[in-house]
Parts: structure tokens; sequence; C-alpha cells
């Protein structure tokens, strides 16, 4: 029985305590309704997006991957030139 009125005190607390003397559960309904007003704006914003052709996506990924690769190659030839070297001058 202790278990419960604590527990129901701590629940009826939690729905007086306020600093500005409004209620929680006003509190709540105003943090959901602008978290709804939120998701709308998103959905709203998402919806004016111009999303590029797959062709030209397609296109755009295949020109990075193979830029990337390049430099990389690149940078691991000059990478294994320069440690040789360094081993020969070293010893």
């Amino acid at each position: 029985m202790f278990g419960v009125s604590v527990w129901m005190s701590s629940v009826q607390s939690m729905y007086r305590w306020s600093e500005s003397g409004v209620a929680m559960t006003e509190k709540t309904k105003n943090l959901f309704s602008r978290i709804s007003q939120y998701v709308g704006e998103v959905q709203g914003e998402f919806n004016k997006i111009t999303w590029p052709p797959q062709a030209e996506t397609l296109n755009g990924t295949i020109s990075v991957v193979i830029i990337v690769s390049l430099i990389a190659t690149y940078l691991g030839v000059v990478d294994f030139g320069l440690s040789r070297v360094m081993q020969m001058v070293l010893g």
C-alpha cells in the first residue's frame, strides 16, 4: 500500500508541477502541437525539393568514384616511391 501511495503522489505532483502555474498536461499538449507543426513544415519543405534524374545521379557518382580512385592511386604510388627513397637514404 505504501508503494502505491508514493506512486500516486509522484504522479499527482508531476501533473501539478509547473513554474508558470500551467498544468503539465497543457504543457504536454503544447509540446505535441509544436512537434506536429514542425513535422508538417518539414514535409512541406521536403515536397519542394527537386531531385536530379537517375541518369544524372549515376553519372555524377561514377565520376566521383573514378576521380577518387585516380587520386588514391597517385598518392599510393608517390608514397611508395618516397618510402623507397627514404629506405635507400637511411640505409
